[in-house]
């Protein structure tokens, strides 16, 4: 990020759709590799048959390609799994993706709104304006309610190659300060094991870890982190 780079911090707007969506998308995107590189130094690769054979089922079951199912009976093998495991891996992402820009992403001012979510719901955007006064949407997040004193952090994301800037702090600082404006009492969010700066950071702002959950296979953990307002 330039040092002449001016950030701030705003509502979004429609003119922003575009850009968000592809941060998130290209964010959930890369974490498949993390995923991938965490599973390889948990799992002893030539020993896991039995993993091997589980997930080939899953993308079986993900998929109706027979040529796929073909490709991958014939893939199923202990020294397969890391090339198996990654493609499921991807599978899974470009799910996750596809079933959140048809969710709140699909409409996201109207999502993030009172008539939508509900009274105190808002979604920021982390602009950076150049010295020529051009203006760039770098990172993302969303806060919605969930009761009268409860809301919860989502699509927390900054655009890959200017991250560790201080932008994802900055917009969590944002969000924290509108939900107590708002009247919330406490602020709960999700993210996993995978996104090692972001927990750093929530954890820096005094959010606690209150529960963790294993998702594919035992590699990646879902932490589940709440903040006192």
């Amino acid at each position: 990020m330039s040092k002449s780079a001016l950030v701030t911090v705003r509502e979004f707007q429609l003119k922003d759709e575009t850009a968000v969506k592809t941060i998130f998308a290209t964010g959930m995107m890369g974490l498949a590799g993390q995923i991938w590189t965490d599973a390889y130094s948990l799992w002893t690769f030539p020993a896991a048959s039995v993993g091997t054979a589980a997930i080939t089922f899953g993308l079986c079951k993900l998929t109706d390609s027979s040529i796929l199912t073909t490709t991958l009976a014939t893939l199923a093998s202990a020294a397969a799994l890391p090339a198996v495991f990654r493609l499921y891996v991807n599978k899974i992402m470009a799910d996750y993706v596809n079933a959140s820009l048809s969710d709140d992403l699909k409409d996201i001012q109207t999502f993030y709104s009172e008539k939508g979510a509900g009274p105190g719901s808002v979604f920021l955007v982390a602009c950076m304006t150049s010295a020529e006064g051009r203006e760039e949407v770098v990172g993302h997040v969303g806060l919605e309610r969930k009761s009268d004193t409860e809301a919860e952090l989502r699509r927390m994301s900054v655009r890959p190659g200017i991250r560790r800037a201080g932008i994802g702090s900055r917009l969590c600082k944002a969000l924290i300060d509108h939900a107590r404006g708002a009247g919330f009492k406490r602020v709960f969010l999700a993210t996993s094991s995978a996104q090692q700066p972001a927990m750093k950071l929530y954890k820096g702002q005094g959010w606690v870890e209150e529960k963790v959950a294993k998702h594919l296979y035992g590699v990646v953990g879902i932490h589940y982190l709440g903040l006192k307002l």
